[in-house]
């Protein structure tokens, strides 16, 4: 393939990415992907490229946001003692009646 061929088809990579190409050019590209490899590998490399991009951008982004807003504070969890209290009661309440029950049963 020609350098000039080559060149055309790099900078249409983005376009090809994003899908905004006619059917006729992506099966242009889709064809010299098939039988150049150099074209493959940058093709491969711009796919990387752009994935490393956004994903900088999305750091960047979090760091901004973050920086715009107060930190949460912690909440402090209280602990709820009645289902404990409530639980302990049923104990003390079922001990003394077979307590009592064995006492009466006795005599």
């Amino acid at each position: 393939m020609s350098p000039e061929k080559t060149e055309y088809f790099i900078s249409l990579l983005d376009d090809y990415l994003d899908g905004k190409l006619d059917d006729n050019v992506v099966g242009e590209i889709q064809e010299a992907l098939k039988k150049d490899t150099f074209l493959n590998q940058v093709l491969e490399q711009h796919v990387q490229a752009r994935a490393n991009i956004r994903n900088a951008g999305e750091k960047e982004l979090k760091a901004k946001f973050a920086s715009n807003f107060e930190p949460i504070p912690e909440v402090q969890k209280t602990k709820n003692w009645k289902p404990l209290i409530a639980i302990l009661l049923a104990i003390v309440l079922c001990t003394a009646a077979f307590i009592l029950y064995t006492a009466y049963t006795r005599c």
